[in-house]
């Protein structure tokens, strides 16, 4: 078990065991994260990296809501 730390500390910390403990604001998060939304049978809705467009994420999920009252709603929301 230490010897598989060293080796974490050694790869991602460059040796430093200080590294460790490195929590919130301390730790460099990627460049680009890439968000999305995976419906409930696993099917993926969305998908982008990046600066996330609201508008267009909310169509997608209300695109996606089943609405047995309202039969035109899927569609409506899937239109742009």
């Amino acid at each position: 078990m230490l010897a598989w730390q060293a080796l974490t500390v050694h790869v991602n910390y460059q040796g430093n065991w200080t590294g460790l403990f490195r929590i919130g604001s301390q730790t460099k998060l990627p460049a680009a994260l890439s968000q999305g939304v995976i419906a409930p049978g696993g099917k993926l809705l969305y998908e982008k990296t990046g600066d996330v467009d609201i508008l267009e994420l909310r169509r997608v999920i209300l695109g996606n809501l089943p609405d047995p009252d309202y039969i035109g709603h899927c569609a409506y929301w899937a239109a742009k």
